[in-house]
C-alpha cells in the first residue's frame, strides 16, 4: 500500500474522532486563530467587495467545517450556523422556502471535497435538510479529491461546463499529504486569473519531529554583600521558553496525534519553506502575495485553561507561531 493510501486510510477511520473534536463551530484553534487568518486572506474574495457571484472549491474539506466557513464568509451573510426552532411545520415550511430562493440567487457556490469517502460523509450529514447550520450550507456542493492524483482534479478545470474559481482553500492539510506537485499544476487551470489559492499547515520551522519545546526557570537576584549576612537575595524568579532544532531541511515522514487520545496516528509530511513556495512558484503563473504565523497572544495563553495545567502546552510558546498561512494569486 502507498504512503498517500495509507495516510487516507487513517484519516477515513479516525474520522468520527475528527467530526466529534471539530464539531459545527470548530476547536478554540479554529476560532482564535485560523478562521480570523482565513478571513483577512480571503476579505477581497467576498461578493461584496467582488461584486459578483463567487465560486470557491475547498480541499480537503474534512467534516466541511472550512466549507460551510466559504459560504457564509465569501457570501457576507454574517452567519455561521442555522439555530432557532426547526421542528414544527413552520420551520420545515421556511426551509424550503429559503432553500428554493438561494438556489435561484446564490451568491456564492462552494465545492467540497475531500480524498476520504468517509470524511464526505460526515460534511454531508453537517449538511443534510435538518442539519442546524444555514439553508446557504446545505446548498453545499460535494466530489471526492484525492489532491495527490493529477487526474482528480481534472474535473476541476475551468471549462465552459466549470467556471473557473475565485478562491480556493486547502486548510492544515498541506501537511497531511506526500506531494504537492499534482496541486500546484492544477492550481492555475483551476482558478480565475486574480483568483486565491489559500494553504496553512503547522509551521515547518517550529512544528515538526525535530523540534523541541525548552523551559528555562530562571532567578533574578540583587546583590546585597555586607546587608544583614546575606551575599544576595531572590528578587523574582520567571520562566523562559525557547526551541531548538536539530533538524530542517531534511526530515522523514512521521506519525503523529493530532489531539490527546486519539485511536491512531495520522501521517505528516514536512517541507522546508523552499520546497513548500518553490513548487507552487517554479510556473510563473502562481504570486505570493499574503502570508500570516498567526498564534496564540499571552492574555490569550494566560486564559487558556489547557494551557495553565501544562506548561509545556504549544499554545503557551507564545514568541513560536504554530501556524502557518499563505496565499497565492493566479496572475496569468
Amino acid at each position: 500500500m502507498s504512503i498517500n493510501k495509507s495516510a487516507l486510510e487513517v484519516w477515513s477511520e479516525i474520522a468520527p474522532e475528527w467530526d466529534t473534536g471539530v464539531g459545527r463551530d470548530g476547536n478554540v484553534y479554529w476560532n482564535v486563530l485560523q478562521k480570523p487568518t482565513l478571513e483577512r486572506l480571503f476579505a477581497d474574495s467576498r461578493v461584496s467587495v467582488c461584486g459578483k457571484q463567487v465560486h470557491a472549491l475547498d480541499i480537503s474539506t474534512g467534516n466541511g467545517l472550512t466549507a460551510r466557513w466559504l459560504t457564509s464568509y465569501l457570501g457576507g451573510t454574517g452567519e455561521y450556523a442555522g439555530g432557532g426552532d426547526r421542528d414544527d411545520e413552520r420551520s420545515e415550511v421556511k426551509i424550503k422556502e429559503n432553500d428554493q430562493r438561494e438556489e435561484k440567487e446564490k451568491k456564492v457556490v462552494v465545492t467540497a471535497t475531500d480524498g476520504s469517502e468517509v470524511m464526505l460523509g460526515r460534511a454531508r450529514t453537517w449538511a443534510a435538510e435538518h442539519a442546524d447550520v444555514t439553508p446557504e450550507q446545505r446548498a453545499l456542493t460535494f466530489a471526492k479529491l484525492d489532491a495527490t492524483s493529477p487526474d482528480d482534479f481534472t474535473k476541476f478545470y475551468a471549462s465552459p461546463s466549470q467556471p473557473a474559481f475565485d478562491a480556493i482553500l486547502m486548510n492544515m492539510a498541506i501537511m497531511d499529504v506526500p506531494t504537492l506537485e499534482p496541486l500546484a499544476a492544477a492550481l492555475p487551470r483551476m482558478l480565475a486569473v486574480g483568483g486565491v489559492f489559500v494553504g496553512s499547515l503547522l509551521h515547518p520551522v517550529f512544528i515538526t519531529p525535530r523540534t523541541r519545546r525548552l523551559l528555562e526557570v530562571v532567578h533574578d537576584y540583587d546583590d546585597l554583600e555586607g546587608q544583614d549576612d546575606r551575599s544576595e537575595a531572590l528578587t523574582s524568579t520567571t520562566i523562559k521558553r525557547s526551541v531548538r532544532l536539530d533538524g530542517y531541511l531534511n526530515v522523514a515522514p512521521w506519525r503523529g496525534f493530532a489531539w490527546p487520545g486519539q485511536s491512531r496516528a495520522q501521517y505528516y509530511f514536512h517541507r522546508p519553506l523552499h520546497e513548500l513556495f518553490g513548487v507552487f512558484l517554479k510556473g510563473g503563473q502562481l504570486a505570493l502575495d499574503g502570508i500570516e504565523e498567526p498564534n496564540f497572544t499571552p492574555e490569550q495563553a494566560a486564559a487558556d485553561a489547557t494551557a495553565s495545567k501544562r506548561v509545556e502546552a504549544s499554545k503557551n510558546y507564545t514568541e513560536f507561531p504554530i501556524f502557518l498561512y499563505f496565499r497565492l494569486r493566479r496572475i496569468k
